[in-house]
């Protein structure tokens, strides 16, 4: 990914958003800020990276 504003995609940490997800993380696509998916340790980072709109070379 690139750096700033000019990246393709970009990663926020904030604070809690009142989802515990064991073994997963929380991802919010800010198009589509209703629409939450939660991330299992080891998922296929291809198929999530689908899923968000995003193509395969981020650079």
């Amino acid at each position: 990914l690139k750096k700033g504003r000019k990246g393709a995609a970009g990663i926020v940490e904030v604070r809690c958003l009142g989802v515990c997800p064991r073994g997963a993380v929380t991802v919010v696509d800010a198009s589509r800020p209703g629409e939450w998916m939660l991330v299992p340790e080891g998922a296929d980072l291809d198929a999530v990276a689908g899923e968000l709109g995003l193509g395969p070379a981020l650079d």
